[in-house]
C-alpha cells in the first residue's frame, strides 16, 4: 500500500506540520511540527504532498466548453482574469477534477510565491509530487456547509463545493457573509472542526447559530486540522499546483531507489551465471581442440591426410557396402555383419582382433570352449546371408582363442 508524507506549510512558510497517511487517508504517525528541514528521512521511498497555505492560493471553479487540458490550460488565464488582481501573465493556473455540473475546480497562486514554496522544499531535500492548496482539503459532506477552525483563520467548503478562508471573522459574521437572497441559514446544517481553543473563543456564538440554521455539530480535532486536509486530498486530490511549466520531469531515480538490493541482487546473479558459462565455453573449447588433433594424428597414420573432411570421406568410403570385381553381390556390409556377430555372441566370446578386408571378416576370438565357437559359428551363418568357418582353435588356459572367417554367401 502506498504511503503519502503530508507536509502543511505555516501561512509565513517559516514552520510546517507533516504527518504519513496511508493511500485511503488512514494516518500511520502522529502529527509533527518543526521546519522542513526536520523532516529529512521522513519522505524517503513515500510520495509527497506539500499544502499551500490557503491565504495565498485562490480555490475557485469555472465551467468551459472544451475538454481538452492542454487548451483548458490555455484559456484559463483569459477566462478568470477579471478574478485576480495581478498581471496573468505572473500567475500559475491549475486545473483540477470535473465535478457533477461540469465545473473545474481550479487553483490560482503567484508564481514568484510557488518558486518560494519549491525552493524551500528543495533546499531541505524535499521533492514534492503534488502541491495543493489546504483549503481543497476540508471534507466534503454533502448538504452540509463545513467550517474548519485553526487558530484566527476558519476555513469553509459550502454546499455548493466553494471554498474560502477567511481570518479573523466571527462565525456569525461569516454566516451573514455568505447569506442570500436565493438561500435561508435555517436551511443550513453546519459542521465545525475545531480544537480545544477554537471552541472555546467561539462557545458564546454557538446558541445563536444553533437558533439560525437547522443544525450544528462540532467535532474537536485535538492536532489540528491537518488529518483532515491530508485524508481529504489523498483520496479526492484537487488541483496541483505542479502542472505545465512546473509539471515534473520524471524521477527515474526516486523510481528505481527501493529496487536497488534487488536489482544488484540480480545483476549479481547475471554475473555470475555469465562468468559460469564462460568457463564452460573455454573448457569445451579447450576439449574441442585436443580431440581434433588426436583426430588429425589418428587421420596421418590411417590416410595420410590430416584433413578431417578427406579422413570423414575415405572412412565412410572404406564402411560402406562393397562389390566384388566382377559385379558380385555377395559383398558385406561391415556394420551390418559386426552387428550380426554381436547378436549371435552369448556373452562368454570376446573379440580379441578384427580385420575387414576384401569383403572378408577375420575375427579373432576368445571363447569359453570350442562348443561355444562352434555355436557362434553356426549362429552368424544361420540367417543365410553369411558364411562362418573356423580357421583355428587352440587351447589356451582354460579358454580357446579361436580364429573366424566370415563371408558373404554367393
Amino acid at each position: 500500500m502506498s504511503e503519502y508524507l503530508v507536509v502543511r506549510l505555516s501561512i509565513d512558510s517559516s514552520s510546517a506540520t507533516w504527518m504519513v497517511i496511508d493511500s485511503i487517508g488512514q494516518p500511520i504517525s502522529k502529527m509533527t511540527t518543526g521546519s522542513l528541514s526536520d523532516i529529512g528521512m521522513q519522505a524517503e521511498n513515500r510520495r509527497v504532498i506539500l499544502l499551500a497555505p490557503g491565504l495565498k492560493v485562490v480555490a475557485t471553479q469555472t465551467k468551459l466548453p472544451v475538454k481538452n487540458r492542454a487548451r483548458l490550460l490555455q484559456m484559463l488565464p483569459y477566462s478568470l482574469e477579471n478574478m485576480v488582481v495581478d498581471d496573468v501573465d505572473q500567475l500559475q493556473f491549475a486545473l483540477g477534477p470535473r465535478n457533477d455540473s461540469g465545473e473545474i475546480a481550479v487553483a490560482i497562486v503567484d508564481r514568484d510565491t510557488l518558486d518560494g514554496w519549491i525552493q524551500q522544499c528543495a533546499d531541505a531535500g524535499l521533492s514534492p509530487q503534488f502541491i495543493y492548496s489546504e483549503t481543497e482539503g476540508i471534507p466534503d459532506i454533502p448538504g452540509r456547509l463545513i467550517l474548519v477552525i485553526d487558530g484566527n483563520q476558519t476555513y469553509g467548503r459550502t454546499e455548493e463545493l466553494k471554498y474560502f478562508v477567511l481570518e479573523s471573522f466571527s462565525l456569525l459574521a461569516i454566516l451573514d457573509l455568505l447569506k442570500d437572497s436565493s438561500s435561508d441559514d435555517t436551511n443550513r446544517h453546519v459542521l465545525l472542526y475545531t480544537d480545544k481553543e477554537g471552541y472555546a473563543r467561539y462557545e458564546s456564538e454557538l446558541p445563536e447559530i444553533q437558533a439560525r440554521t437547522s443544525s450544528i455539530d462540532v467535532e474537536l480535532l485535538p492536532d489540528g486540522p491537518l488529518s483532515k486536509f491530508a485524508s481529504t486530498l489523498v483520496t479526492h486530490p484537487g488541483s496541483n499546483l505542479l502542472q505545465g511549466r512546473y509539471a515534473p520531469t520524471s524521477n527515474w531515480t526516486g523510481l528505481i531507489k527501493p529496487w536497488r538490493l534487488a536489482a544488484s541482487l540480480l545483476l549479481g546473479l547475471g554475473l555470475l551465471m555469465f562468468i559460469t558459462q564462460s568457463a564452460r565455453f573455454i573448457s569445451l573449447a579447450n576439449q574441442n581442440q585436443s580431440l581434433t588433433r588426436t583426430l588429425e594424428v589418428d587421420c596421418q597414420n590411417s590416410f595420410q591426410s590430416t584433413a578431417l573432411s578427406t579422413c570423414r570421406v575415405e572412412m565412410q568410403r572404406r564402411l560402406s557396402p562393397t562389390t566384388t570385381a566382377t559385379g558380385s553381390a555377395s559383398g558385406l556390409d561391415f556394420l551390418a555383419t559386426l552387428s550380426t556377430v554381436a547378436d549371435a555372441s552369448n556373452g562368454d566370446n570376446r573379440i580379441e582382433a578384427l580385420t575387414f578386408r576384401n569383403d572378408v571378416m577375420d575375427l579373432r576370438i576368445d571363447a569359453s570352449s570350442v562348443v561355444s565357437l562352434d555355436e557362434l559359428a553356426r549362429a552368424v551363418g544361420s540367417n543365410n546371408l553369411y558364411e562362418a568357418n573356423i580357421q583355428s582353435a587352440n587351447p589356451a588356459d582354460d579358454r580357446v582363442e579361436g580364429r573366424l572367417q566370415i563371408v558373404g554367401r554367393p
